[in-house]
């Protein structure tokens, strides 16, 4: 029995009907070449809504944009899971790492959060610029149809009172034991700072209703920490993680 082979993926703004053409951005044309992929190659779409289209890349003067004709196109379909990760600011070669990792575990949407040991200059529109295009890269790596939403900086206050899920954990080596199971499927979890939170952060993050949870390791960097909390969620929850060793995953 052969292994499946997976078809290289491209981004485009948004995806037009069957029969129809879409022109590929400059950035993905790149990719394109990169790839050597040639006229009549067969490829996939997606435009981060969840669908995803069947096509092929059509034959063009040199220099004229990189046409893809469509031939069909799937709906997506609606998450299993939700979480929305929190990270206070950290250097930007790591806060690029957790992106790409948290995109590659399915994070719906991540936050850079400013706290009191943060440092908040480590968290301007570029950094999450940056973000945003290591998710989209993810998002194809890992055969996802979305993308993680990428945003900040945004204050602790605000993390605490707007932060989406019915499993809400705060990250505190002096917390409760991360559960096993049990944790349903839409979490947010919020990771401090190296330096850990302040005595008033604990306080306000208690009093908003969240979870002070402690992971089963030694103290760790915020980046480890954040993706060794995501693996706990996701083992918690029902839904199982697709890793890129087996069928149908991106090479």
């Amino acid at each position: 029995m052969g292994v499946r082979v997976s078809r290289p993926r491209f981004i485009v703004p948004a995806l037009p009907a069957a029969g129809e053409r879409v022109s590929l951005p400059e950035e993905e044309r790149r990719h394109l070449r990169s790839r050597r992929i040639a006229p009549g190659d067969a490829v996939v779409l997606i435009d981060g809504t969840g669908a995803e289209a069947d096509a092929e890349i059509l034959p063009g003067s040199p220099g004229a944009p990189v046409l893809a004709g469509i031939l069909e196109v799937r709906p997506g379909k609606e998450r299993d899971s939700a979480v929305w990760l929190g990270v206070c600011a950290v250097r930007p070669e790591r806060l690029a790492w957790v992106a790409e990792k948290a995109g590659e575990l399915g994070v719906a949407r991540l936050a850079i959060v400013l706290s009191e040991r943060a440092q908040s200059f480590r968290g301007g529109p570029g950094t999450v610029a940056r973000l945003d295009r290591l998710a989209r890269e993810a998002a194809k790596q890992s055969g996802e149809t979305r993308w993680m939403q990428c945003e900040g900086p945004v204050t602790f206050a605000h993390a605490l009172a707007s932060a989406p899920g019915a499993f809400r954990g705060l990250i505190d080596f002096s917390g409760e034991d991360f559960p096993r199971s049990g944790i349903p499927d839409s979490a947010a979890l919020l990771l401090g700072p190296e330096g850990g939170w302040t005595p008033a952060e604990l306080d306000a993050a208690r009093s908003a209703k969240w979870r002070s949870l402690r992971l089963p390791t030694p103290t760790l960097r915020t980046e480890t920490a954040a993706i060794a909390a995501l693996v706990l969620t996701r083992a918690g929850m029902r839904e199982p993680v697709r890793f890129l060793s087996e069928p149908g995953a991106e090479s």
